[in-house]
């Protein structure tokens, strides 16, 4: 393994060595198993449902958003990642890194869960329930991409506060 390789393990910017291939050169999953804590060149990570294979319309997409600190939000991350890839959350799923961002606070992170259509509230809510089961018991907000691409944030911007 290369040097490179070998100093972003040991400062902890990568889970492990299977990152890497023979060479040492990032493995075609190096995006997947990176730490969001500790990533600072993407902005986000992403994952996606590997079952949905379906087209959505971006203009109906919603998202439940999860904040969440700096100490829990590798492990938060990892559980969301793994039950949206294994298709038990919604169509994709993203989380903010540590990357600095004009719009985070500091040690604070984001973990949105997508849904494909924020009119189809039976799926909206299953989706609600299986964070619950997942640990998100307190109130989570949920909002279309519409509001997001429209500039609306905070209070008033929510189509669904659970």
């Amino acid at each position: 393994m290369g040097d490179m390789a070998d100093f972003q393990i040991e400062q902890g910017l990568y889970e492990d060595e299977d990152d890497y291939d023979d060479d040492g050169n990032y493995d075609e999953c190096y995006v997947k198993t990176l730490l969001p804590s500790r990533e600072m060149l993407l902005p986000w990570l992403a994952a996606d449902n590997n079952s949905y294979d379906e087209d959505w319309d971006s203009e109906k997409t919603g998202k439940w958003m999860m904040f969440t600190k700096d100490e829990t939000v590798d492990a938060e991350w990892k559980e969301i990642k793994e039950m949206t890839e294994d298709g038990k959350l919604g169509i994709s799923s993203k989380v903010s890194t540590a990357r600095p961002s004009v719009y985070g606070l500091p040690n604070q992170h984001v973990i949105i869960v997508y849904t494909k259509d924020y009119n189809d509230k039976k799926d909206v809510m299953r989706v609600r329930e299986q964070l619950g089961k997942m640990g998100y018991k307190q109130k989570l907000y949920y909002k279309t991409d519409q509001a997001t691409r429209e500039g609306k944030y905070g209070k008033g911007s929510w189509l669904y506060c659970e």
